[in-house]
């Protein structure tokens, strides 16, 4: 039995979105977890998420004042990842693209939204990849749940539903009396969807050679193999001729 987890990251200001995630068995998943726990106590954080991390918000604002502490964690944090995954997965479309074809497709009827769309493509990606049977979980505070649940059966082959999960433990509320659990593989999806961001943003200033591949890109990526998914117009034109998506009027 694999385990594929998934998160996103970008969006309608960057004008793209990416689907990001990482495939294991699920035994491989609870040493996993095991690892990232202790990686977690000896540097202090509750969880891990890079965003806050990146701008030393939250349990990471006190690496602020000594920047190398962040620099061993991402270090460590990624090896931990490499150590166990089997294989990572990307797939990324831009909202123009996406607009142009709902133009001449009934693209928005199969596919609501961008992150649908990728996130569909990723997990097609992980069944070309890995024959076993498979359960694919996505990060609860994704934008088109319903969107991404609806593409798994709107269009051909149908795949079962994806379940959605939160990255880090939920407190009691209203909506959840008794709070809820993290995943913390969701993490690792994290780190890879947040590195994939920032090679598009920086992707000008490494043209001109203005910067460097960032060294915690480059450490989540060495020795994974890589599913890489750019969505073109040309793929869409071949998913809409495959799956039966029918031209509008």
């Amino acid at each position: 039995m694999m385990t594929c987890y998934f998160d996103e990251s970008g969006g309608s200001d960057l004008g793209w979105i990416y689907v990001c995630g990482y495939a294991a068995s699920v035994a491989q998943w609870e040493r996993f977890e095991i690892d990232w726990k202790i990686l977690l106590a000896k540097y202090g954080v509750p969880y891990f998420h890079m965003k806050e991390c990146s701008q030393f918000k939250g349990p990471f604002a006190k690496w602020k004042s000594n920047q190398s502490d962040r620099a061993y964690f991402l270090r460590d944090a990624a090896s931990i990842i490499r150590m166990y995954v089997q294989h990572s997965f990307v797939s990324l479309i831009s909202y123009e693209i996406f607009a142009e074809a709902d133009k001449i497709y009934k693209f928005c009827e199969v596919f609501k939204t961008p992150f649908s769309l990728a996130g569909r493509v990723c997990i097609e990606s992980a069944h070309e990849v890995i024959s076993s049977e498979m359960e694919y979980i996505f990060e609860d505070g994704c934008p088109d749940k319903e969107g991404l649940i609806r593409s798994m059966t709107a269009f051909l082959p149908c795949r079962e539903s994806p379940s959605f999960k939160p990255s880090r433990d939920v407190k009691s509320s209203d909506q959840w009396p008794n709070g809820r659990i993290g995943i913390i593989p969701i993490q690792a999806a994290d780190f890879l969807a947040y590195e994939s961001r920032k090679l598009l943003v920086d992707r000008e200033k490494l043209k001109r050679g203005g910067t460097r591949f960032r060294k915690s890109l480059l450490a989540l990526s060495k020795n994974v193999p890589l599913s890489l998914s750019l969505i073109t117009p040309d793929m869409i034109d071949r998913i809409c001729l495959e799956g039966g998506i029918e031209r509008r009027p």
